[in-house]
């Protein structure tokens, strides 16, 4: 006698998500075709960008044949019953704030890129207090996610903290070659820029990954660690050589990108060390946490998780988990466990004879 155990693939039988579009820039774009690859479970309804440029664009120029046969519209439809808007527009909390607020309105859940919005109550407590309550109010979730902020410098070594029985330290290394991203992104590390030119950017907030001190007060909060204060460093990188991408044509010595630092202390001992380093060309892209307790852990992610592509991926696998969450603006970290919308799989044992 054995026994067996039976996989039947099933379609899920829940109606598809309705969702929109904010934003249609390379992220955006990323997240429409990955959409729309996931036919069973989401329905795109309409893609919005404010830019003149793209405001009257057939969708499916953008996203390709499976888009809908409409074109780029200036605001959200009003949606039928439920449905749910990714917004992608800017990294700040503030700027983002309105379009939360209407979209709210409208009826909408919002899953959001905005990277300030990955921890907001660390620049924002009131604002951030008063998003909560105007989902609560409109019956909906809001949440802020992505590849970095989102995961791979916060929610993931937290993850993988969970094997430890104790825990004195935490270090993440993020090395992203940033010749393989975006133009926004390239332009964002100082791509070009002089020494001087950066600097002066930086000390108005203008330049760098956004993100980080979030990402280091998120981290804290789930581990409990009441951090003293946090200090942030931002340096420029630069070209040993001459480097071309794409998007830019960067002379030796100029700007090739940031080494971005954030170190958490409490009583005057180093608990978090957030590293990150983005620039043209890097050597040894990866993603790495060290973690120091009992065990000790060191997991590497060679080459690293891309960020247009994960950022897309983790946007959508929060919209597929959002959906139990009672209303509110909730964390990454406090959405169930990531999952991917797929065929569900029906599991059942059969006695058979030898």
């Amino acid at each position: 006698m054995e026994r067996r155990l039976t996989l039947r693939a099933r379609p899920a039988r829940a109606a598809r998500q309705k969702v929109v579009i904010i934003g249609l820039g390379p992220i955006g774009v990323e997240l429409g075709k990955l959409v729309l690859s996931q036919d069973a479970s989401f329905q795109l309804l309409a893609g919005v960008d404010l830019s003149p440029q793209l405001v009257g664009t057939p969708l499916r120029r953008l996203l390709g044949p499976q888009a809908p046969s409409t074109s780029v519209r200036e605001t959200a439809p009003a949606p039928r019953g439920e449905a749910l808007a990714f917004l992608t527009t800017t990294s700040s909390l503030r700027g983002a704030a309105p379009s939360i607020l209407a979209l709210l309105n409208q009826g909408y859940h919002v899953v959001s890129s905005t990277e300030e919005l990955s921890y907001p109550a660390l620049r924002a407590p009131r604002l951030a207090a008063r998003l909560d309550r105007a989902a609560r109010r409109a019956g909906r979730c809001i949440v802020g996610t992505g590849i970095n902020p989102g995961f791979a410098m916060d929610v993931w070594p937290v993850i993988l903290a969970s094997n430890s029985q104790s825990l004195e330290h935490v270090q993440v290394h993020r090395v992203v070659d940033a010749s393989q991203r975006r133009g926004p992104l390239q332009r964002k590390i100082g791509s070009g820029l002089t020494a001087a030119q950066f600097e002066a950017l930086a000390r108005e907030g203008k330049i760098g990954h956004v993100g980080l001190v979030e990402s280091c007060a998120h981290v804290a909060d789930l581990l409990g660690w009441p951090l003293d204060r946090v200090q942030e460093t931002l340096v420029p990188k630069l070209a040993p050589r001459r480097l071309r991408t794409d998007h830019f044509d960067v002379p030796s010595g100029r700007v090739c990108g940031i080494h971005h630092r954030a170190v958490g202390s409490q009583g005057g001992h180093e608990r978090i060390v957030l590293d990150l380093q983005m620039y043209l060309e890097a050597e040894n892209p990866r993603d790495e946490v060290h973690l120091r307790g009992k065990p000790s852990l060191h997991c590497t992610v060679h080459g690293g998780f891309h960020g247009d592509l994960t950022t897309a991926s983790q946007l959508v696998s929060a919209a597929v988990r959002l959906w139990s969450m009672p209303p509110g603006l909730h964390l990454a970290s406090e959405l169930p466990a990531p999952r991917r919308p797929a065929r569900r799989v029906q599991l059942a044992f059969s006695d058979a004879d030898s």
